[in-house]
């Protein structure tokens, strides 16, 4: 395990934020200590569902939620026909839990359906009982309750989808999207949102998917007669006489209405039609990111703390432009800060720099906001051949250095979270040579970025890369380590004080034991080699304050017994060959192995004592075999011997 500039790449915690403080981040929306807790009080997810006797119609809403990445007490609540968890009976869990504010998300295609009024009464938030018999809620809970589904981006996106599948068929083709609807008043609801639907959809599929779709249109299974016009089997009939119609079913599972009701409205009729597992809108990952995103903009959104001098300053996007550009920069800032062990605790003003790759005036203005205004801490380093009209994916990254340290966090965008052909779309804007249709694309594109910029958890939307220079990185999974030297402090439990791990372990060749610390041993001592296991699916580091070595000491000395050993490396920074870090031992022994990579779970080589160069393939000779500081090592004893340390 090399220490020195040792590079992690690190996909961050998995929280969606909660409320206000400094580093516990995932979020989006606030998090604190107790990512449950908000400003007033502890916030619990109330998912409420139409219901059915169908068993796979309901496990599909629970998946669903499940893929929702909420760091929330959860509770689904059925409308109607599922006993024991009806929307009173996931409000009491939730109370249970502790819960003093609800978070309601309707999973429902439309805020214009009547069930919406019926949940509305069910919770208390409206006295208009329904004609049905229906119990309200009993709580203290504050409760809010979100928006239906209606016309929102990333469920543009799950239909764009859809209809991509039939790609053999689309192309010039006529999608129409098959509603349940309603009778009365309430159709210029549904109408006036299906209509956006189809917009967003088609211009999804027009320029992000490169799918040249001649048009998307809706129709609903429930009209009255002066709404004829936009009954399903009447849409899909006139598209016929033209296109090749391509029927996507909106409705939240799969269940009677998708494979029964619209089938046999459409009998006879000539049209494209999903197969069984893509006839609903779940499963499909943007319906979980769509519940966060519902969530995330009921709650505080979080404040970025920095010290200036010894102030402790809250920093919020409400002072700034909350442009994409912007949000990026913010929540950026926000992963960097979040290792503390880069600095320190928390960062200060005066002594962090900025790059950034991204050359918008967005991003500067965020940055030097961050950083006081302290333009020298601030630099732009734009890939080649982009430039403020030429952006491409590659330009968001961002170097954050704790400048006396030189320790630093490299954060960047995933790659997933640009739509499809958005940059390209943005630098024909730029141009002035996009159509005003590419322009509405590019805009939507967008909007839909920013929004998961805005609202989504930080491990979907960024990794980091992590330098320490003076501290010993922990991957995820096994490492091999070693400490060069006696430590100041060698205690098991000091050393390893800022690391979560399952185990710390050394074989004892002359037992033939495996001894396990704070057990067996208490103490590392150099010369030893260590298994330990990482916890956390990232890395973790054992900071430099805990390496410092002992003063005065003498060099280390270890007896190794006949047998494979599992020994350290005793230089602090420099590298050497097997075949000169092992003089001591002379012939008593015939291969070193080593280094392990946790990765990959492999030996980088295996040296052959007496043998020069490669040998074939890892197999060298020991002037080739490199040992690096840190790390651990097999070596096959032949007869007993001492190493002796430098």
């Amino acid at each position: 395990m090399r220490k020195k500039q040792k590079v992690i790449s690190k996909a961050i915690t998995t929280i969606l934020l909660v409320f206000m403080v400094v580093l516990i981040i995932s979020l989006p929306a606030g998090a604190s200590a107790s990512s449950e807790e908000s400003g007033s009080g502890t916030v619990g997810i109330l998912v409420v569902a139409h219901g059915s006797t169908s068993e796979s119609w309901c496990d599909s809403v629970r998946d669903a939620v499940a893929d929702a990445n909420l760091d929330y007490p959860v509770e689904i609540g059925f409308l109607e026909m599922v006993d024991n968890e009806t929307i009173p009976d996931a409000v009491e869990k939730l109370e249970e839990q502790g819960v003093t504010d609800i978070v309601a998300v309707p999973l429902f295609v439309s805020s214009n359906s009547g069930h919406i009024d019926e949940i509305k009464y069910i919770l208390g938030l409206s006295d208009d009982e329904p004609e049905e018999d229906l119990t309200q809620v009993d709580t203290n809970a504050i409760i809010v309750l979100c928006d239906a589904m209606d016309d929102h981006s990333f469920i543009a996106e799950i239909i764009a989808d859809r209809a991509a599948k039939l790609t053999d068929n689309a192309e010039g083709g006529t999608v129409v999207l098959a509603l349940h609807g309603t009778t009365g008043e309430d159709i210029e609801g549904w109408n006036e949102s299906a209509s956006s639907l189809a917009s967003k959809t088609k211009l999804i599929l027009r320029h992000s998917m490169g799918i040249d779709i001649e048009d998307v249109k809706y129709g609903f299974m429930n009209v009255d007669e002066s709404s004829e016009e936009y009954e399903l089997s009447n849409v899909v009939s006139e598209v016929a006489e033209t296109s090749h119609a391509i029927v996507i079913p909106l409705f939240i599972c799969e269940g009677y209405y998708t494979n029964t009701k619209i089938p046999s409205l459409l009998d006879g009729l000539d049209y494209e039609y999903p197969e069984a597992g893509d006839r609903a809108l779940t499963p499909h990952t943007s319906v979980g990111d769509w519940i966060e995103v519902m969530v995330a903009q009921e709650l505080p959104y979080p404040e970025l703390s920095i010290y200036d001098d010894d102030e402790l300053l809250s920093l919020s996007l409400e002072d700034i432009e909350a442009c994409l550009c912007g949000v990026t920069a913010y929540r950026s800032s926000f992963v960097a800060f979040s290792y503390g062990q880069v600095w320190n605790d928390l960062p200060v003003r005066g002594d962090i720099s900025i790059t950034s790759g991204h050359p918008s005036d967005g991003h500067e203005e965020v940055f030097l906001y961050i950083l006081g205004g302290l333009s020298e801490d601030y630099t732009i380093d734009a890939p080649d051949g982009t430039n403020t009209t030429y952006i491409k994916p590659e330009n968001y990254f961002y170097i954050f250095e704790q400048k006396s340290t030189e320790n630093t966090v490299t954060v960047t965008v995933q790659d997933d979270v640009f739509p499809e052909n958005m940059y390209e779309l943005r630098t024909k804007s730029k141009l002035g040579t996009a159509s005003p249709e590419e322009k509405q694309a590019f805009r939507l594109l967008k909007s839909i970025m920013q929004e998961r910029m805005t609202y989504s958890p930080s491990d979907e939307l960024f990794e980091a890369d992590v330098v320490l220079p003076g501290g010993l990185a922990i991957d995820a999974g096994w490492n091999f380590i070693s400490v060069p030297a006696a430590l100041s402090n060698s205690n098991v439990d000091a050393v390893l004080s800022g690391v979560n791990y399952d185990a710390i372990v050394y074989y004892n060749t002359s037992s033939g034991m495996w001894e396990q610390g704070g057990v067996d041993f208490t103490d590392l001592e150099p010369l030893k080699a260590y298994w330990i296991k990482n916890s956390e699916e990232s890395v973790q580091y054992i900071t430099e304050d805990m390496l410092e070595p002992e003063v005065p000491a003498v060099p280390a000395t270890i007896t190794l017994q006949e047998g494979w050993n599992a020994i350290g490396y005793s230089d602090a920074d420099d590298s050497l060959s097997a075949e000169m870090t092992l003089q001591s031992m002379d012939d008593s022994y015939s291969l070193i192995k080593g280094p392990y990579d946790p990765e990959d779970m492999t030996y980088g080589f295996v040296g052959h004592n007496g043998e020069t160069g490669v040998v074939s393939g890892s197999h060298v000779g020991t002037d080739f075999f490199e040992m690096d500081p840190y790390n651990g090592y097999w070596v096959l004893v032949t007869q007993e011997t001492t190493l002796y340390g430098f």
